[in-house]
Order: C-alpha cells, then structure tokens, then sequence
C-alpha cells in the first residue's frame, strides 16, 4: 500500500518536471507560427549630431589641419540649406573679385555636407560643406571652397584659371588673400603670426608662398600655407 502510494505521489510530480522544462519551448514554437510571415519592428532612435556651436575660427582651422574623418551628411543633417550656401559663397567671393584677385563662370557647381572630424580632439568636430565651381570648358576657371556650415565663413579657398591676365599676382596678390581671408574669418592680428618657414623653401617657378602658424593651448599649433601663382592661388594646413 505504501509504495502504491510513493507511486502516485512521485510520477505527478515528474509530470509537472517535464511539462515545466517544455512549456517554453512549445510557447515560443506557438508564437512562430503566429508570427510566420509578419514582420516586426523594434523602435529605433533616429541619428541626432550633436555638434559644438563655440569653436572660435582658430578651433575650426585647427580641425580641417587635423581631420581624419570626413563623413558624407544628407542635407537635413546641417544647419544651413543649400540656398544659404550658395549665398555664403557669393557674399565671401565678392571682395576677392573686387580686389581683382579672382574671376570666374559658374558653369557648374557642386555642393555636399560632410561630418569633419579629428581623432585627436574629440571635441574638434563640425560641419562643413564641400563646394567646387567650375566654369566653361572653353574659359577654363575652378573653386573649391570649404564653408562652415555655422557660420557661412570660407574656411578654405583654391582658385585656378587657365588664362589669368586680368587677375593680380604675385606678392601683392599674396599679401591682400591673407587679409581679405582672415578678416573673413575675424582673425585679427594675423600679420604677427606670420613666419619665415616657407622663404628657403622651393615652391616652384611664378610662385610666392607665405606660412602663418598660430599657437593655442587648447587647439595646439596651426599652420596656414598660402601659394599665389600665375593661375591662381590656394592654401594648405600642414601639420609640421
């Protein structure tokens, strides 16, 4: 009678062992074929930049200097439209054309937003927008700018044309792109940076160079490489 009774006692409770170990694995086969053909979607949230709005001009030099990334952005990722860009572009080529240090046809134009960033300062990211303008095939000219997508400032500016008569050059040349750039870019002073790096150094025939070098405790050294040629001019940021 007793192991009658240790019989029924233990086989309910083996039962309940094995239903227990199952029981998910019958839910979770249930549930795929409920779901068999239906898709699902978990939320996500949506890609938010969050780029530093106080870099002063020298921080924004300081990051195309020392860039390493440079990521393509859709346009609803900046600040500034394209419309805007364009503007920023026109305002800031006027007193180059008005110095006679440039002319040009806009023949086509092409503009893209790009993330810029530095991995040696995390705090030296921002917008930018890549723009290159070229002019007829027969009157050959280009630009390439580099704009702050915050400020509509020219942080870079290259020009070459094929027939350069009507433009300035030489030290002249040189000495009004450095002034009209850096009052662009509200950098005061700027004269006092300059240095004798580039005198000694070969640039090449028609060709008058200049180097500003900047210092900063929190941007670090900043070099400005200026070339003036007899079809243009352009500008580097060397890390020397």
């Amino acid at each position: 009678m007793s192991k009658l009774k240790v019989f029924l006692t233990v086989i309910p409770a083996l039962a309940l062992i094995c239903i227990g170990a199952f029981f998910p694995k019958i839910i979770a086969k249930f549930l795929d074929i409920q779901n068999t053909g239906n898709a699902s979607y978990n939320p996500i949230e949506s890609v938010r930049l969050e780029i530093k709005t106080d870099i002063p001009s020298l921080g924004k030099l300081a990051m195309l200097s020392s860039m390493d990334s440079n990521i393509t952005i859709s346009e609803s990722k900046a600040n500034m439209t394209t419309e805007e860009v364009m503007e920023a572009v026109y305002s800031g080529l006027q007193p180059y054309i008005d110095s006679q240090l440039l002319t040009y046809a806009e023949y086509e134009v092409y503009m893209q937003p790009s993330l810029v960033q530095s991995s040696n300062n995390q705090n030296l990211q921002g917008i930018v927008w890549w723009v290159t303008i070229s002019g007829e095939p027969s009157d050959y000219c280009f630009l390439d700018l580099a704009i702050d997508d915050e400020t509509g400032q020219i942080l870079r500016i290259n020009y070459s044309v094929e027939d350069p008569t009507d433009n300035i050059g030489g030290l002249e040349a040189l000495y009004i792109l450095s002034d009209i750039y850096f009052s662009g870019l509200s950098m005061n002073y700027y004269e006092n940076y300059a240095v004798p790096d580039l005198e000694d150094t070969y640039v090449g025939d028609n060709t008058v160079a200049i180097r500003y070098r900047f210092g900063d405790v929190v941007y670090g050294e900043v070099n400005v490489d200026m070339y003036v040629h007899e079809h243009g001019f352009y500008m580097e940021f060397p890390n020397v």
